[in-house]
């Protein structure tokens, strides 16, 4: 086989010694280009690159007009893979697309499905880095994001969410803000950290914190960190003050955020994951909430945070291979809180404001050789870990009045109060 690559100079001079390598298993073509193909002449390089590449045998006018039928037919047959979906960044990307534009009797084929699943299945040496950029997700989760959601709400501070992800982001940046010792250009964010609460909500991993306020109801954090360019993820919701009706549809999360997991299993396909949820949901008399599924349920991770062509979807035939390594995300959005929901809920608590609201759980996960699949973000997710009361409902208010306790009801709220 032949590895042909078209580029400047100074990085010709780097991969010069894997071209004379006599151990090489492959023989490695170098063509150089002048920064920004100053010489117009890419045309030409690119017309070698494919003659190298088998691909084209270009004739001295360029369009293979010598060529005879059966060598026609047999360039026919040869096809050259791209990535459809990438979009073009720097000069030489735009020449080569151009390029292909004018040479439409080349044979292409898209090879993004087929590329992701050659680089989805991770080695033990990526298998570990991704494992310490969960830790990283993780305690950046448990010694940053969470002391600061719970001063916030203790100290009743007025903040919104873009400014609290923003210090969520800085905390990655400089993981020693949480003690942690490792090298700085180790740790960066995968995304903007995404705060949401207020009734305002959006699973998808695309969402932005936006600048309005932190409403002490309902709150989804998602937070993603790489370690030496490795992905990870995580996301957690947490309740303040829940309704009953919001304590329940969480637990029936939970449990399908567990049963979604042990149906990630080598051999089986990506689409029985969704499958799970959805058989799960009307088993459980709550078919009403098969609506209310984003989607899809997560997406293969890696160098790259998202794989477009991985998706948990209902209907990705790709089969689960051990060694990959997926951010499941299992949320319910849109879900109904009607007034009788809310009726031993304190008036203090801004969750009686909500008409709807959404509960999100997403962990970062390897596919082993046998087995469910296994957690490597392992923050505390269960409801008595993520609720919180900062109010008393009505009857405790009631009782407190009646025994002369006003002071109680001027109290500040103990966000420490887990229940």
């Amino acid at each position: 086989g032949k590895f042909v690559v078209v580029t400047t100079k100074r990085k010709i001079d780097f991969l010069r010694p894997a071209e004379e390598a006599e151990e090489c298993p492959f023989d490695v073509v170098l063509l150089e280009r002048p920064r920004g193909g100053a010489d117009g002449d890419d045309a030409g390089r690119f017309r070698r690159m494919l003659e190298e590449a088998g691909l084209w045998d270009v004739g001295d006018d360029g369009d293979g007009s010598d060529d005879s039928d059966d060598e026609k037919k047999e360039k026919v047959a040869k096809k050259m893979g791209l990535l459809s979906k990438e979009k073009p960044h720097g000069s030489l990307l735009k020449s080569w697309y151009a390029f292909l534009q004018e040479e439409r009797s080349l044979a292409t084929s898209d090879v993004t499905t087929g590329l992701g699943l050659s680089m989805s299945v991770k080695e033990g040496m990526e298998v570990d880095l991704i494992r310490k950029s969960s830790v990283l997700t993780n305690k950046v989760f448990r010694h940053g994001f969470v002391p600061e959601m719970e001063r916030i709400i203790d100290e009743g501070v007025d903040i919104s969410h873009e400014d609290l992800a923003t210090y969520v982001q800085g905390v990655i940046e400089d993981v020693s803000k949480i003690k942690l010792k490792i090298p700085k250009d180790h740790a960066e964010p995968c995304y903007f950290p995404i705060i949401q609460s207020g009734g305002a909500y959006d699973l998808r991993v695309s969402s932005q914190s936006d600048n309005s306020k932190v409403k002490y109801d309902i709150i989804l954090a998602s937070i993603g960190a790489r370690y030496q360019n490795y992905c990870s993820n995580m996301s957690r919701t947490f309740l303040v003050d829940p309704p009953r009706r919001v304590s329940q549809t969480y637990e029936t999360l939970l449990e399908l955020h567990g049963r979604c997991l042990r149906s990630m299993q080598a051999g089986r396909p990506l689409r029985s994951v969704y499958e799970t949820a959805v058989k799960y949901l009307k088993d459980s008399n709550r078919p009403d909430l098969v609506g209310k599924l984003p989607k899809n349920l997560g997406f293969a991770t890696g160098l790259d945070f998202r794989d477009p062509s991985l998706l948990l979807t209902a209907k990705n035939p790709a089969t689960f291979r051990s060694g990959m390594v997926f951010v499941l995300s299992v949320g319910l959005s849109d879900v109904e809180l009607k007034p009788e929901h809310k009726s031993g809920v304190s008036s203090k608590s801004a969750v009686v404001h909500l008409a709807t609201f959404a509960v999100l759980v997403a962990d970062t996960v390897v596919v082993k050789k046998e087995g469910a699949a296994d957690v490597l973000t392992k923050h505390a997710k269960r409801v008595t870990d993520i609720s919180y009361t900062i109010n008393e409902n009505s009857s405790a208010a009631e009782q407190s009045s009646d025994s002369g306790g006003d002071d109680a009801a001027a109290a500040k709220p103990d966000v420490g109060a887990i229940y």
